[in-house]
Protein backbone atom coordinates (compact mmCIF):
# COMPACT_ATOMS: atom_id res chain seq x y z
CA UNK A 1 0.00 0.00 0.00
CA UNK A 2 2.67 2.06 0.73
CA UNK A 3 4.62 1.30 -2.43
CA UNK A 4 1.12 2.39 -4.43
CA UNK A 5 0.98 5.64 -2.04
CA UNK A 6 4.20 6.88 -3.18
CA UNK A 7 3.57 6.14 -6.80
CA UNK A 8 0.58 8.37 -6.89
CA UNK A 9 2.59 11.08 -5.06
CA UNK A 10 5.89 10.36 -7.35
CA UNK A 11 3.51 11.04 -10.52
CA UNK A 12 1.67 13.77 -9.13
CA UNK A 13 4.98 15.50 -8.60
CA UNK A 14 6.24 14.59 -11.99
CA UNK A 15 3.11 16.16 -13.41
CA UNK A 16 3.17 19.24 -11.53
CA UNK A 17 6.85 19.81 -12.55
CA UNK A 18 6.67 19.20 -16.09
CA UNK A 19 3.37 21.64 -16.03
CA UNK A 20 5.42 24.31 -14.90
CA UNK A 21 8.51 23.86 -17.36
CA UNK A 22 6.20 23.91 -19.69
CA UNK A 23 4.89 27.21 -19.03
CA UNK A 24 8.27 28.56 -18.19
CA UNK A 25 9.33 27.26 -21.63
CA UNK A 26 6.44 28.65 -23.48
CA UNK A 27 6.67 31.74 -21.60
CA UNK A 28 10.56 32.18 -22.63
CA UNK A 29 9.33 31.21 -26.61
CA UNK A 30 6.51 34.19 -26.56
CA UNK A 31 9.08 37.11 -25.03
CA UNK A 32 12.16 35.63 -27.19
CA UNK A 33 9.18 36.27 -30.35
CA UNK A 34 7.95 39.57 -29.10
CA UNK A 35 11.29 40.79 -28.55
CA UNK A 36 12.23 39.58 -32.54
CA UNK A 37 8.97 40.78 -33.37
CA UNK A 38 9.84 43.94 -31.91
CA UNK A 39 13.32 44.00 -33.58
CA UNK A 40 11.42 44.03 -36.46
CA UNK A 41 9.53 46.81 -36.40
CA UNK A 42 12.06 49.24 -34.94
CA UNK A 43 14.58 48.34 -37.90
CA UNK A 44 11.59 48.67 -40.19
CA UNK A 45 10.96 52.08 -38.64
CA UNK A 46 14.04 53.42 -38.94
CA UNK A 47 14.10 53.07 -42.36
CA UNK A 48 10.84 54.60 -42.57
CA UNK A 49 11.96 57.23 -40.97
CA UNK A 50 15.15 57.59 -43.36
CA UNK A 51 13.03 57.44 -46.36
CA UNK A 52 12.00 61.03 -46.47
CA UNK A 53 15.97 61.50 -46.55
CA UNK A 54 15.92 58.82 -49.56
CA UNK A 55 13.51 60.99 -51.77
CA UNK A 56 16.28 63.75 -51.94
CA UNK A 57 18.63 60.81 -53.66
CA UNK A 58 15.88 58.71 -55.08
CA UNK A 59 16.04 60.00 -58.59
CA UNK A 60 20.34 59.50 -59.58
CA UNK A 61 21.16 57.64 -56.02
CA UNK A 62 24.57 56.05 -58.32
CA UNK A 63 25.75 59.29 -57.75
CA UNK A 64 26.45 59.75 -54.12
CA UNK A 65 29.03 56.86 -54.00
CA UNK A 66 30.35 58.80 -50.95
CA UNK A 67 27.11 59.44 -49.34
CA UNK A 68 26.56 57.62 -45.86
CA UNK A 69 23.07 57.21 -46.12
CA UNK A 70 23.73 54.96 -49.52
CA UNK A 71 24.61 51.28 -49.47
CA UNK A 72 22.21 50.92 -47.11
CA UNK A 73 20.12 48.22 -48.93
CA UNK A 74 22.64 45.45 -49.75
CA UNK A 75 22.01 43.83 -46.00
CA UNK A 76 18.12 42.84 -47.26
CA UNK A 77 18.94 42.63 -51.00
CA UNK A 78 17.45 38.51 -50.30
CA UNK A 79 14.32 39.82 -47.58
CA UNK A 80 11.52 40.23 -50.04
CA UNK A 81 9.05 41.65 -46.83
CA UNK A 82 11.89 43.67 -45.38
CA UNK A 83 12.38 45.67 -48.87
CA UNK A 84 8.99 45.74 -49.34
CA UNK A 85 8.56 47.21 -46.09
CA UNK A 86 10.91 49.81 -46.41
CA UNK A 87 10.31 50.87 -49.98
CA UNK A 88 6.54 50.63 -50.24
CA UNK A 89 4.43 54.00 -49.56
CA UNK A 90 1.78 54.22 -46.56
CA UNK A 91 -0.79 52.81 -49.06
CA UNK A 92 0.87 49.41 -49.73
CA UNK A 93 1.86 50.77 -53.04
CA UNK A 94 5.20 49.36 -54.96
CA UNK A 95 6.87 50.27 -58.23
CA UNK A 96 8.46 47.10 -59.49
CA UNK A 97 11.65 47.52 -61.88
CA UNK A 98 13.84 45.44 -63.49
CA UNK A 99 17.00 44.91 -64.63
CA UNK A 100 19.78 43.57 -66.35
CA UNK A 101 23.66 44.91 -66.20
CA UNK A 102 24.08 45.60 -69.85
CA UNK A 103 21.04 48.01 -69.52
CA UNK A 104 22.19 50.35 -66.82
CA UNK A 105 22.12 53.43 -68.99
CA UNK A 106 17.93 53.06 -70.05
CA UNK A 107 17.44 51.98 -66.57
CA UNK A 108 19.14 55.14 -65.23
CA UNK A 109 17.35 57.29 -67.30
CA UNK A 110 14.16 55.23 -66.25
CA UNK A 111 14.28 55.83 -62.56
CA UNK A 112 14.88 59.76 -62.87
CA UNK A 113 11.83 60.10 -64.82
CA UNK A 114 9.89 58.05 -62.67
CA UNK A 115 11.03 60.03 -59.67
CA UNK A 116 11.26 63.78 -61.06
CA UNK A 117 8.15 63.39 -63.65
CA UNK A 118 6.06 61.01 -62.64
CA UNK A 119 6.56 61.50 -58.32
CA UNK A 120 7.39 58.05 -57.78
CA UNK A 121 9.65 57.05 -54.71
CA UNK A 122 8.77 53.97 -53.88
CA UNK A 123 10.40 51.34 -55.99
CA UNK A 124 13.04 48.28 -55.84
CA UNK A 125 14.86 46.88 -58.59
CA UNK A 126 14.53 43.25 -59.03
CA UNK A 127 17.78 41.48 -60.88
CA UNK A 128 17.99 37.85 -62.46
CA UNK A 129 21.60 37.15 -62.07
CA UNK A 130 24.41 37.55 -59.74
CA UNK A 131 26.63 40.08 -62.21
CA UNK A 132 23.25 42.63 -62.66
CA UNK A 133 23.17 42.45 -58.38
CA UNK A 134 27.04 43.20 -57.94
CA UNK A 135 26.28 46.17 -60.12
CA UNK A 136 22.87 46.88 -58.82
CA UNK A 137 24.79 47.59 -55.34
CA UNK A 138 27.14 50.22 -57.47
CA UNK A 139 24.25 52.19 -58.47
CA UNK A 140 23.13 52.74 -54.87
CA UNK A 141 20.04 51.07 -55.80
CA UNK A 142 17.17 49.03 -53.91
CA UNK A 143 17.97 45.54 -54.93
CA UNK A 144 16.22 42.62 -54.73
CA UNK A 145 18.05 39.13 -55.33
CA UNK A 146 15.41 37.62 -58.08
CA UNK A 147 17.90 34.97 -59.32
CA UNK A 148 15.50 31.96 -57.99
CA UNK A 149 12.71 33.38 -60.54
CA UNK A 150 15.47 32.48 -63.76
CA UNK A 151 17.85 30.13 -62.39
CA UNK A 152 14.62 27.62 -61.11
CA UNK A 153 13.21 27.56 -64.56
CA UNK A 154 15.65 28.32 -66.92
CA UNK A 155 18.99 26.92 -65.85
CA UNK A 156 20.66 27.11 -68.95
CA UNK A 157 19.76 30.78 -70.18
CA UNK A 158 21.89 33.60 -69.84
CA UNK A 159 19.76 36.13 -68.37
CA UNK A 160 22.11 38.86 -69.06
CA UNK A 161 21.54 38.31 -72.87
CA UNK A 162 19.68 40.75 -74.60
CA UNK A 163 16.52 39.47 -75.50
CA UNK A 164 15.65 40.59 -78.53
CA UNK A 165 12.34 40.14 -80.36
CA UNK A 166 13.54 37.57 -82.90
CA UNK A 167 15.56 35.55 -80.62
CA UNK A 168 12.39 33.41 -78.86
CA UNK A 169 15.35 31.20 -76.70
CA UNK A 170 15.91 34.00 -74.74
CA UNK A 171 12.92 36.61 -75.28
CA UNK A 172 10.02 34.94 -74.29
CA UNK A 173 11.98 33.37 -70.80
CA UNK A 174 12.80 37.49 -70.09
CA UNK A 175 8.77 37.97 -70.24
CA UNK A 176 7.78 35.24 -68.35
CA UNK A 177 10.05 35.37 -65.83
CA UNK A 178 9.25 38.49 -64.36
CA UNK A 179 5.39 37.35 -63.54
CA UNK A 180 6.59 35.39 -60.90
CA UNK A 181 7.99 38.44 -58.64
CA UNK A 182 5.08 40.34 -59.58
CA UNK A 183 2.97 37.47 -58.28
CA UNK A 184 4.87 37.40 -55.26
CA UNK A 185 4.68 40.92 -54.39
CA UNK A 186 0.97 41.15 -55.16
CA UNK A 187 0.27 38.25 -52.77
CA UNK A 188 1.86 39.77 -50.07
CA UNK A 189 -1.37 42.55 -50.36
CA UNK A 190 0.63 45.32 -51.97
CA UNK A 191 -0.54 47.23 -55.09
CA UNK A 192 2.07 46.66 -57.61
CA UNK A 193 3.29 49.32 -60.82
CA UNK A 194 4.91 46.88 -63.17
CA UNK A 195 7.07 48.24 -65.66
CA UNK A 196 9.56 47.46 -68.40
CA UNK A 197 13.36 48.95 -68.37
CA UNK A 198 12.24 50.53 -72.04
CA UNK A 199 10.12 52.96 -70.56
CA UNK A 200 10.86 56.79 -69.89
CA UNK A 201 8.38 59.13 -68.17
CA UNK A 202 6.30 62.11 -68.71
CA UNK A 203 5.09 64.90 -66.64
CA UNK A 204 2.60 63.44 -64.73
CA UNK A 205 1.46 61.80 -61.27
CA UNK A 206 1.65 58.54 -62.03
CA UNK A 207 0.19 56.80 -58.86
CA UNK A 208 -2.57 59.49 -59.01
CA UNK A 209 -2.99 59.47 -62.39
CA UNK A 210 -3.69 55.40 -62.22
CA UNK A 211 -6.52 55.39 -58.74
CA UNK A 212 -8.15 58.11 -60.71
CA UNK A 213 -8.65 56.31 -63.85
CA UNK A 214 -9.57 53.72 -61.99
CA UNK A 215 -12.35 55.16 -59.25
CA UNK A 216 -13.96 56.88 -62.41
CA UNK A 217 -15.09 53.66 -63.78
CA UNK A 218 -15.73 52.34 -60.16
CA UNK A 219 -12.78 51.00 -59.70
CA UNK A 220 -10.70 48.51 -61.62
CA UNK A 221 -8.75 46.35 -60.80
CA UNK A 222 -5.43 45.93 -63.80
CA UNK A 223 -4.92 48.77 -66.16
CA UNK A 224 -3.08 48.48 -69.23
CA UNK A 225 -1.90 50.35 -72.52
CA UNK A 226 -4.23 49.59 -75.08
CA UNK A 227 -2.57 47.02 -77.78
CA UNK A 228 -4.26 43.22 -78.81
CA UNK A 229 -5.76 43.49 -76.43
CA UNK A 230 -2.86 45.50 -74.20
CA UNK A 231 0.39 45.25 -73.56
CA UNK A 232 2.11 43.84 -70.71
CA UNK A 233 5.37 45.81 -70.42
CA UNK A 234 3.57 48.48 -68.13
CA UNK A 235 0.73 47.73 -65.68
CA UNK A 236 -1.30 48.49 -62.14
CA UNK A 237 -2.71 45.66 -60.40
CA UNK A 238 -4.44 45.86 -57.24
CA UNK A 239 -4.17 42.91 -55.10
CA UNK A 240 -7.61 40.89 -54.09
CA UNK A 241 -8.40 37.42 -54.82
CA UNK A 242 -9.33 37.74 -58.13
CA UNK A 243 -6.18 39.36 -59.41
CA UNK A 244 -4.21 36.46 -57.65
CA UNK A 245 -6.17 34.05 -59.32
CA UNK A 246 -5.46 35.59 -62.64
CA UNK A 247 -1.87 35.53 -62.06
CA UNK A 248 -1.75 32.11 -60.76
CA UNK A 249 -3.59 30.87 -64.56
CA UNK A 250 -1.11 33.59 -66.34
CA UNK A 251 1.62 32.15 -64.94
CA UNK A 252 0.32 28.52 -65.78
CA UNK A 253 -0.18 29.15 -69.30
CA UNK A 254 3.47 29.62 -69.84
CA UNK A 255 3.12 25.55 -69.95
CA UNK A 256 -0.13 25.00 -71.27
CA UNK A 257 0.78 27.54 -73.92
CA UNK A 258 4.33 27.18 -74.42
CA UNK A 259 4.88 28.97 -78.07
CA UNK A 260 3.54 32.35 -76.74
CA UNK A 261 4.98 35.25 -75.01
CA UNK A 262 2.91 36.07 -71.78
CA UNK A 263 1.01 39.20 -73.61
CA UNK A 264 -0.49 36.74 -75.72
CA UNK A 265 -1.68 34.46 -73.35
CA UNK A 266 -3.21 36.89 -71.10
CA UNK A 267 -5.05 38.16 -74.54
CA UNK A 268 -6.24 34.29 -73.99
CA UNK A 269 -7.63 34.88 -70.65
CA UNK A 270 -9.92 37.94 -71.95
CA UNK A 271 -13.72 36.85 -71.39
CA UNK A 272 -12.50 33.47 -68.98
CA UNK A 273 -10.46 35.14 -65.97
CA UNK A 274 -11.50 39.35 -66.83
CA UNK A 275 -13.00 41.76 -69.52
CA UNK A 276 -11.97 44.95 -70.71
CA UNK A 277 -14.64 48.01 -70.00
CA UNK A 278 -14.19 51.52 -70.25
CA UNK A 279 -17.58 52.81 -68.10
CA UNK A 280 -18.89 52.52 -64.97
CA UNK A 281 -21.97 50.85 -66.54
CA UNK A 282 -19.73 48.55 -68.60
CA UNK A 283 -17.03 47.99 -65.74
CA UNK A 284 -20.11 46.69 -63.31
CA UNK A 285 -21.67 44.37 -65.63
CA UNK A 286 -18.08 42.19 -65.91
CA UNK A 287 -18.21 42.18 -61.65
CA UNK A 288 -21.62 40.26 -62.47
CA UNK A 289 -19.92 37.29 -64.94
CA UNK A 290 -18.63 33.87 -63.53
CA UNK A 291 -15.40 33.26 -64.31
CA UNK A 292 -14.86 30.89 -67.08
CA UNK A 293 -12.06 28.34 -66.17
CA UNK A 294 -9.38 26.98 -69.02
CA UNK A 295 -9.55 24.25 -66.07
CA UNK A 296 -12.85 22.57 -65.24
CA UNK A 297 -11.85 20.87 -62.05
CA UNK A 298 -10.45 24.68 -60.41
CA UNK A 299 -12.19 24.52 -57.47
CA UNK A 300 -10.99 28.23 -56.92
CA UNK A 301 -12.93 29.42 -59.50
CA UNK A 302 -16.30 27.66 -58.58
CA UNK A 303 -17.41 30.39 -57.64
CA UNK A 304 -15.67 33.38 -58.34
CA UNK A 305 -16.27 36.32 -60.59
CA UNK A 306 -14.73 38.43 -63.24
CA UNK A 307 -12.72 41.55 -62.84
CA UNK A 308 -12.71 44.65 -65.06
CA UNK A 309 -9.45 45.91 -66.62
CA UNK A 310 -9.36 49.05 -67.87
CA UNK A 311 -6.79 50.39 -70.71
CA UNK A 312 -5.41 53.64 -71.91
CA UNK A 313 -4.47 54.81 -75.54
CA UNK A 314 -0.76 54.69 -76.50
CA UNK A 315 1.26 58.18 -75.57
CA UNK A 316 2.27 58.17 -79.19
CA UNK A 317 -1.39 58.52 -80.67
CA UNK A 318 -1.45 62.67 -80.49
CA UNK A 319 1.25 62.16 -83.55
CA UNK A 320 -0.49 59.62 -85.57
CA UNK A 321 1.43 56.05 -84.12
CA UNK A 322 0.66 53.49 -81.86
CA UNK A 323 3.93 51.87 -81.42
CA UNK A 324 6.42 54.90 -81.88
CA UNK A 325 6.30 58.03 -83.79
CA UNK A 326 9.47 58.82 -86.50
CA UNK A 327 11.67 61.50 -85.67
CA UNK A 328 8.90 63.50 -83.62
CA UNK A 329 8.86 65.51 -80.46
CA UNK A 330 6.44 64.21 -78.15
CA UNK A 331 4.31 66.95 -76.04
CA UNK A 332 5.04 65.83 -72.50
CA UNK A 333 1.99 67.89 -71.40
CA UNK A 334 -0.80 66.03 -73.89
CA UNK A 335 -2.86 63.98 -71.18
CA UNK A 336 -1.90 61.05 -72.64
CA UNK A 337 1.62 61.41 -72.31
CA UNK A 338 2.11 59.49 -69.41
CA UNK A 339 5.22 57.71 -70.67
CA UNK A 340 6.95 56.48 -73.68
CA UNK A 341 7.44 52.95 -74.93
CA UNK A 342 9.42 52.25 -78.28
CA UNK A 343 7.18 48.82 -78.84
CA UNK A 344 8.38 49.24 -82.83
CA UNK A 345 11.74 48.17 -82.56
CA UNK A 346 14.49 46.49 -80.36
CA UNK A 347 17.69 46.47 -78.53
CA UNK A 348 18.86 49.12 -75.90
CA UNK A 349 20.76 51.21 -78.70
CA UNK A 350 17.95 51.45 -80.99
CA UNK A 351 15.33 52.13 -77.89
CA UNK A 352 17.49 54.87 -76.24
CA UNK A 353 16.83 56.46 -80.15
CA UNK A 354 13.71 56.44 -80.53
CA UNK A 355 12.75 57.91 -76.77
CA UNK A 356 15.92 60.61 -77.00
CA UNK A 357 13.96 61.44 -81.06
CA UNK A 358 10.85 61.58 -78.52
CA UNK A 359 12.28 64.22 -76.36
CA UNK A 360 12.31 61.91 -73.38
CA UNK A 361 15.61 60.78 -73.03
CA UNK A 362 17.19 63.13 -69.94
CA UNK A 363 20.33 61.56 -69.25
CA UNK A 364 24.11 63.88 -70.75
CA UNK A 365 26.15 61.85 -73.24
CA UNK A 366 28.73 59.80 -72.44
CA UNK A 367 27.68 58.49 -68.99
CA UNK A 368 31.39 58.25 -66.66
CA UNK A 369 31.98 55.08 -66.79
CA UNK A 370 34.38 52.63 -64.37
CA UNK A 371 35.23 49.48 -64.30
CA UNK A 372 35.26 47.13 -60.84
CA UNK A 373 35.92 44.11 -60.28
CA UNK A 374 33.42 41.64 -58.02
CA UNK A 375 33.83 38.49 -56.40
CA UNK A 376 30.94 35.73 -57.77
CA UNK A 377 29.75 33.26 -55.65
CA UNK A 378 32.02 30.11 -57.88
CA UNK A 379 34.74 31.81 -56.58
CA UNK A 380 35.35 33.50 -59.61
CA UNK A 381 36.35 36.80 -60.08
CA UNK A 382 35.04 39.05 -63.00
CA UNK A 383 35.64 42.38 -64.34
CA UNK A 384 32.57 44.51 -64.69
CA UNK A 385 31.65 48.04 -66.40
CA UNK A 386 29.32 50.40 -64.42
CA UNK A 387 28.12 53.76 -65.55
CA UNK A 388 26.99 56.93 -63.88
CA UNK A 389 24.89 59.13 -65.91
CA UNK A 390 24.21 62.52 -64.91
CA UNK A 391 20.92 64.01 -65.75
CA UNK A 392 21.72 66.76 -69.05
CA UNK A 393 19.94 69.53 -66.85
CA UNK A 394 22.79 69.79 -64.84
CA UNK A 395 25.05 71.11 -67.84
CA UNK A 396 22.11 72.44 -69.84
CA UNK A 397 19.52 73.65 -66.89
CA UNK A 398 16.63 74.42 -69.90
CA UNK A 399 16.85 70.64 -70.98
CA UNK A 400 13.68 70.47 -69.56
CA UNK A 401 11.46 73.17 -69.99
CA UNK A 402 8.92 71.91 -71.43
CA UNK A 403 8.06 69.65 -68.97
CA UNK A 404 8.21 72.16 -66.56
CA UNK A 405 5.41 74.15 -68.22
CA UNK A 406 2.96 71.04 -67.47
CA UNK A 407 0.45 72.24 -65.51
CA UNK A 408 -2.11 69.08 -65.44
CA UNK A 409 0.00 66.18 -63.80
CA UNK A 410 -3.43 64.00 -64.52
CA UNK A 411 -3.15 61.83 -67.16
CA UNK A 412 -6.17 61.15 -69.40
CA UNK A 413 -8.62 63.65 -68.03
CA UNK A 414 -9.03 60.99 -65.35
Amino acid sequence: MRCNKFSYFQLLTVTFTSILISYFWIAYLVNKSSRGGKRITETTDKYKTKFDQWKKYAAYPWLFTDHPMMRRFSSIHNDLDQLLALMSDNLGRIALLRFSYPWQMMLQNQIYTIVKHGQVYNYIVMVADEKSLQVCFELNLPCFNGTKYYKNYYKDLDPTVEALFSNKKYYKPMNWFKLRFYFDVLRRNYTILAVDTDISFGRKDIWLSLEKYSLSVGGCDMIFMREVPVNAGFFYCKPNSKTILLFKEWINTEYTHSHLDEQRTFGLMRGHYYEICNTKDECNKVKEKKIVPFSKNSLETMHAFMFPVRRFSSPYRPVGSMECPVKKLLDPCFDTSIYVHPLCVTGQTVKARKIAESGFWMMQNPCDKVNIQVSLRNNESSILEVYRCKPAVFANPSKEIEFEKCTNLIAWAA
